[in-house]
């Protein structure tokens, strides 16, 4: 996998179990992030609003000490808000595949 910002490729490993671990998710700094003026870093497409929830929750949490702005974009809800919250230029945007076609 590749980070956006820098085109280097970001390590994993897998665990005993077998299940591949992040290295750049155990210690998040999302400071430079935040510090960028630019608006939307980063776009997370998931299958299900339940999954999206969660993904915008944590991110949400995790971010928050780091004022990093997060925005949730699903299908099957009131389009305008959530083009509100779009128009605030967020720096993650957790959506839907069918949310996200309908904002674009």
């Amino acid at each position: 996998m590749y980070t956006a910002n820098t085109g280097r490729a970001r390590l994993h490993r897998r665990q005993p179990d077998g299940y591949r671990k992040d290295d750049g998710l155990r210690d998040p700094d999302f400071a430079a992030v935040v510090r960028d003026p630019h608006g939307i870093y980063a776009v997370i497409l998931t299958p299900t609003r339940e999954l999206a929830l969660q993904i915008f929750e944590q991110f949400q949490a995790i971010g928050s000490p780091q004022s990093l702005k997060v925005c949730l974009i699903t299908g099957g809800t009131e389009a305008r808000p959530q083009a509100v919250a779009l128009a605030q230029r967020p720096h993650i945007v957790v959506a839907t595949p069918d949310g996200w076609r309908i904002m674009f």
